[in-house]
């Protein structure tokens, strides 16, 4: 499994643990076993602008309620995610994300933090497994 007692989770794994889709049946047995099995979830910073502003998307196109919206932030605060938001990690993040040739480095700051912390990095979004699984061999995609 993990290369360590911590796994490092993005915005995609907990929007697909919170909002179903793709993927959330095993985003919630891993959930469960890393609870059970005292395993410790982490996260940048960013990951909580980015699951609000992917609720917010959702509220203003419809495809969830405001009141739904707000349920969603309140559970994704309530995970228990320990952040990180260090120098170190912006700096790793603007060489991985230039190394792996990706268009931001959003994605970039949290394979940086399962760098640091040799952790594997969990995610539901294919398009970043795609584009660095033969460098970053430690990144874990929910729909395998």
């Amino acid at each position: 499994m993990a290369r360590s007692s911590i796994v490092c989770v993005d915005a995609s794994f907990v929007l697909r643990l919170l909002l179903g889709g793709p993927g959330s049946g095993n985003a919630e047995n891993l959930w469960e076993q890393w609870g059970h099995g005292e395993v410790g979830a982490m996260a940048p910073g960013l990951i909580y602008f980015e699951i609000t502003n992917a609720l917010h998307r959702l509220s203003v196109g419809s495809a969830i309620t405001v009141e739904e919206a707000e349920q969603f932030l309140g559970l994704a605060l309530e995970l228990n995610i320990d952040t990180i938001s260090e120098p170190f990690l912006h700096r790793s993040a603007l060489l991985i994300a230039r190394k792996c040739s990706l268009k931001s480095t959003y994605d970039a700051h949290y394979l940086a933090l399962a760098q640091d912390l040799n952790a594997d990095l969990w995610t539901a979004d294919r398009r970043l497994v795609n584009a660095v699984k033969k460098r970053f061999s430690w990144i874990r995609f929910l729909g395998d």
